[in-house]
């Protein structure tokens, strides 16, 4: 019989960015559980242990949603940078060139 692996995830980022569509979007899919973690410091992140650190940001709202990613990517967790709202970003007509993001920032990058 297989053992199913679990994995504490921190989901962070700032009001109103998507972390509650994001994680209620991933425990859509089979096999994945995630449970949300709103953390609003490393002080409150770090009291729990966490195998990967989330940040989800409004891709939207980059420069405001930017300020908080830094601090995580210093932090020493794994990361996995998730753009938020992607899709209302090129409605918008504008494009991000997510190969450059991802090479820039030094982390996974995803789109939802």
């Amino acid at each position: 019989m297989e053992t199913k692996k679990h994995i504490e995830v921190a989901v962070v980022g700032s009001a109103q960015c998507g972390k509650t569509s994001f994680v209620e979007m991933m425990n859509g899919v089979e096999g994945t559980n995630i449970h949300f973690d709103d953390h609003h410091s490393h002080q409150e992140m770090d009291a729990e242990p966490h195998d990967v650190v989330v940040p989800v940001l409004d891709a939207t709202n980059l420069r405001d949603s930017l300020e908080l990613t830094p601090s995580f990517i210093d932090h020493q967790h794994p990361l996995v940078l998730v753009l938020n709202r992607y899709d209302l970003l090129e409605q918008t007509g504008h494009k991000l060139n997510l190969r450059r993001f991802t090479e820039l920032v030094g982390i996974p990058v995803v789109t939802t």
